[in-house]
């Protein structure tokens, strides 16, 4: 039924975001918005040191979960560990949603998160290219934390870019 179809694909973005969390150890939105501003704030006062904010976005995760099934666990803890193996440990990361993830790249300039997110996009797709029918669609950006913008500016460029 269509009720147990829409209780099954909010049962798998909760199992996502559990994985994501366990594994990732995600901050809590409202503590990587404080993190953030600490950072801009920080790189405005020194002036000797450049940090990014990158974002990344499963944009058709819910078809691929429900194609995965039982495997889908097991093929989340693989994506987690994909992540963890390419962001660093100073890096803070949080969840925007179940398909959206934002991190501070402490220490690394633009071109740095760049490199990084493609990393992390060509493994994403390769791991999820063997396990599914459907072409992965993965959205990354990556912006340079500014001094002179609040948090709420730079995830207004996040979403504008994902909207784009």
């Amino acid at each position: 039924t269509r009720l147990g179809e829409n209780a099954a694909v909010n049962g798998m973005d909760s199992m996502f975001r559990q994985v994501m969390s366990e594994k990732l150890n995600l901050v809590p939105f409202d503590t990587f918005i404080l993190f953030l501003k600490t950072e801009a704030e920080r790189i405005g006062r020194y002036k000797i040191s450049d940090s990014s904010l990158a974002a990344f976005h499963i944009r058709n995760l819910v078809p691929m979960q429900m194609e995965l099934g039982d495997r889908s666990r097991n093929i989340f803890l693989e994506l987690s560990e994909i992540i963890k193996s390419t962001l660093r440990t100073s890096d803070i990361i949080t969840a925007l949603n179940d398909s959206t993830y934002l991190t501070v790249l402490v220490e690394t300039p633009l071109e740095g998160g760049e490199r990084a997110l493609e990393r992390l996009h060509e493994s994403i797709t390769n791991l999820l290219s063997q396990n599914v029918s459907s072409e992965p669609d993965i959205r990354t950006f990556a912006f340079p934390i500014q001094a002179d913008k609040t948090p709420s500016e730079h995830i207004a460029d996040v979403m504008d870019s994902f909207n784009a």
